[in-house]
């Protein structure tokens, strides 16, 4: 018979994945109001593993919690967007380079073929959708190749944040993606200089793209 707690931790681990899902893919709209009792229901979980699964999507900043009211899914603001790409300015050329010159070879192939999707515009299509969590699940797995944990705790904060920019990002929008080098020839070369490059480039091009659509 499995242990009371940990069921209890397994079911806060569901009710994490699916909610941090649901808020990443805005299914869960910025700004929607729910509560633990109702998110439990809806799940088909119990109510104390969904509040500890809140508790940590609040640290992440992805709810807010109001006392006594519930929860409130955080809203996409335009400061909030230029703060995360700021930071994800600085960390995301380091991370680039650790895990060029660390990643294991089988780690570096599943990386580069998730980047390498030649997605350059922003589409409100499934296609589209899929293709920027493929870059999220590559970004995880780059930084966790990358061997620093702080950094780590650092691109899961950005991470929800980075994958709700769908919510404000019209159609055509321009998506971080140089057409070369490719993260194939990066990884292959072993060229953390070259990719760290890269990577800084393509952020900064983003930010670029984005900051006249905030400022509308």
């Amino acid at each position: 018979m499995p242990n009371r707690r940990s069921t209890t931790l397994s079911q806060a681990d569901e009710a994490y994945a699916l909610l941090r899902q649901r808020i990443t893919r805005c299914e869960l709209a910025p700004g929607t109001a729910v509560t633990a009792r109702e998110l439990a229901a809806d799940l088909g979980l119990g109510l104390t593993p969904v509040r500890e699964a809140l508790t940590q999507l609040h640290r992440e900043r992805l709810v807010v919690t109001m006392p006594r009211r519930g929860y409130r899914v955080a809203p996409v603001t335009a400061a909030g967007v230029m703060d995360c790409l700021e930071v994800w300015a600085v960390v995301r050329p380091r991370i680039v380079a650790l895990a060029v010159a660390r990643a294991s070879p089988e780690a570096a192939r599943r990386i580069a073929a998730l980047l390498d999707d030649g997605l350059d515009t922003w589409t409100d299509t499934p296609a589209a959708h899929g293709a920027l969590e493929d870059r999220s699940r590559a970004w995880s797995l780059m930084t966790a190749e990358a061997g620093n944990g702080l950094l780590a705790d650092v691109y899961r904060l950005l991470d929800g944040r980075l994958l709700r920019l769908r919510a404000v990002l019209p159609e055509g929008t321009p998506l971080p993606t140089t057409s070369a080098p490719t993260w194939t020839e990066l990884f292959a070369a072993r060229d953390a200089e070259r990719a760290a490059g890269r990577a800084a480039a393509e952020v900064e091009a983003f930010r670029a793209a984005v900051r006249p659509l905030l400022e509308d």
